[in-house]
């Protein structure tokens, strides 16, 4: 589920968001299995645990200008009962040419 508001302030648009879900994973344990040939015989297997269910986050905000520039920040998360993490993301986008106006 998204969650957002658009801000208007002399031509600019600001759009703070944010974003919940909850997943499941079905399939059980993965695996992958490497093996060399050339009479070397040895064998590599990585396995993984299924998530099961998790949630997923993230909180942010785009910014758009009259002029060519924008840009956007995000922190997304994971949340399970094996795995958690989060990354930040941050960017600015200038464009060539012409520009479109901001969305509305």
């Amino acid at each position: 589920m998204r969650l957002s508001q658009d801000l208007q302030d002399n031509g600019t648009i600001i759009q703070p968001f944010v974003v919940a879900g909850v997943g499941h994973e079905f399939w059980g344990e993965n695996s992958l299995s490497i093996s060399s040939g050339a009479g070397l015989d040895q064998n590599l297997t990585l396995t993984d645990r299924p998530l099961r269910t998790y949630g997923v986050g993230s909180i942010g905000f785009n910014v758009f200008s009259d002029g060519p520039w924008s840009g956007f920040g995000k922190v997304d998360g994971l949340v399970a009962s094996q795995a958690e993490g989060f990354a930040l993301r941050a960017g600015i986008r200038y464009a060539i040419g012409q520009t479109q106006a901001p969305p509305k």
